[in-house]
């Protein structure tokens, strides 16, 4: 769970009856993480560059985006990849 306003239990009211949202309110554990750096900023870019890099067809099975995904983060551990964040304290400074 990020930051976003969306990610309370109020949305999930907007979607479920009263009862079920909050039976699956009751079963999520929240985790607030920084806006800037967070661990999930950090697989949301993972996930979009595996996605332009290796899932841009028709993927047949679940097998194949597996062993896709698999190969894929095993090469980029091995190149030790690294997230290069472009921003500055004065770029995000609140107004």
């Amino acid at each position: 769970m990020d930051n976003l306003d969306t990610h309370s239990a109020a949305c999930l009211y907007e979607r479920f009856a009263p009862a079920g949202a909050r039976r699956i309110a009751a079963t999520i554990e929240r985790h607030y993480t920084p806006e800037h750096g967070s661990w999930l900023n950090t697989a949301k870019c993972e996930l979009s560059t595996l996605g332009r890099q290796r899932l841009t067809r028709r993927i047949p099975d679940i097998q194949m985006p597996r062993g896709e995904a698999t190969a894929w983060h095993e090469r980029r551990n091995r190149a030790r990849v690294k997230i290069d964040w472009q921003f500055t304290t004065s770029e995000h400074a609140p107004n």
